[in-house]
């Protein structure tokens, strides 16, 4: 069977490659980015099974994000993460078509459990 592929998108460089890390020590086939306006070709030319995508960048919104792989990539799941809990972001983008929302710490507490 095939590793899934995965993306990491997020502005912030360390959590992106420490994720990136973390996940093919754990057998997927990982690739991060921290140029959110990219993703979509980067996507369409990849088929990521799975796709975690920040929503707040300061470039590109989280949320454009998903608007652009679901043209570009309709067959990557998206789950998207943020520091912050907002109820309506959250809301906003399972509307948009976000499969699940993960809090940021989370992402981290993995991260460090995983790095033991």
């Amino acid at each position: 069977m095939t590793a899934a592929r995965i993306l990491v998108v997020d502005d912030e460089v360390l959590l992106v490659d420490e994720l990136v890390r973390l996940l093919t020590h754990h057998g997927y086939r990982a690739e991060g980015s921290t140029q959110p306006l990219k993703v979509g070709t980067l996507a369409k030319n990849a088929n990521f099974d799975l796709v975690l995508v920040d929503i707040n960048m300061p470039e590109h919104s989280g949320i454009r994000v998903l608007l652009d792989l679901a043209v570009s990539s309709p067959g990557s799941r998206v789950v998207m993460m943020s520091a912050a809990s907002d109820v309506n972001s959250i809301l906003d983008c399972i509307r948009h078509g976000a499969v699940d929302f993960i809090a940021s710490r989370s992402v981290l507490k993995i991260y460090s459990i995983g790095s033991q």
